[in-house]
């Protein structure tokens, strides 16, 4: 069932009261969940912007733990990714490519959306997990995925190609189908991200709209059991 709250696109400064926060590799991701969950709950949206596997991966744990700490109010927020260019500094002229992120507060939905868990130390563990499954191979590709009456569903990867996923994605929003994007390690979640952007972008077109919901999900590999980021893919119509 697709979501109703409205469709955002375009420059997210449109939207009074928008809180900007940028998220590097060396960001804490409780600290920038706190702080999104703060600026959410007093009625401002906020727009996050980001560069790089390792940032890409402290935002979108950061948005997962913001999930946690606003269900316990009973509520939830909307992620809308989308690629933009930023100038690092006024001595550059050159523009480099980044990703943001627009986070809105909403209400929960019930059968749609699975209730997030997750916390800090599993935050953290989703990163030691990465450089275990990369030294073994567990996080291998996978082409395609499995639908399941739930959802579709398909595993990114370090080289992973984001724009076939962005099909996929496309393809199953179209049949008004949740998707789900399973990551693990800084790699496999920025494929992931860009992806959901590219896909996003793809959808514009049919008049459809996408949010992404990431949680926090426990593996079980050879090796053990590890910690993953499990990020769904739910349309949005006018």
């Amino acid at each position: 069932t697709p979501l109703t709250c409205p469709p955002y696109r375009g420059d997210a400064a449109e939207h009074e009261g928008m809180q900007q926060l940028k998220v590097a590799a060396n960001s804490v991701s409780k600290s920038v969940a706190g702080a999104i969950a703060a600026r959410l709950r007093e009625g401002n949206p906020v727009r996050l912007t980001v560069m790089g596997p390792n940032g890409i991966n402290q935002m979108v744990k950061a948005v997962a733990l913001a999930r946690t700490f606003l269900d316990e109010d009973g509520v939830d927020l909307a992620a809308y990714a989308q690629f933009t260019h930023i100038q690092i500094s006024a001595e550059e002229e050159d523009q480099r490519s980044a990703i943001q992120v627009t986070l809105f507060l909403c209400n929960k939905h019930p059968g749609v959306l699975p209730a997030p868990n997750g916390d800090a130390a599993t935050a953290a563990a989703a990163d030691t997990a990465a450089d275990t499954a990369a030294a073994t191979g567990d996080a291998a590709d996978t082409e395609g995925g499995a639908k399941t009456k739930e959802a579709s569903e398909f595993k990114v990867a370090t080289k992973t190609d984001p724009k076939a996923t962005a099909g996929a994605i496309a393809n199953a929003v179209r049949e008004r189908t949740v998707c789900k994007l399973e990551a693990l390690g800084p790699e496999a979640v920025s494929q992931a991200l860009k992806a959901i952007c590219i896909g996003r972008s793809n959808l514009e077109a049919d008049n459809i709209d996408i949010i992404f919901l990431p949680q926090f999900r426990t593996l079980m590999l050879s090796n053990g059991r590890r910690s993953a980021l499990e990020i769904l893919i739910v349309p949005v119509l006018p």
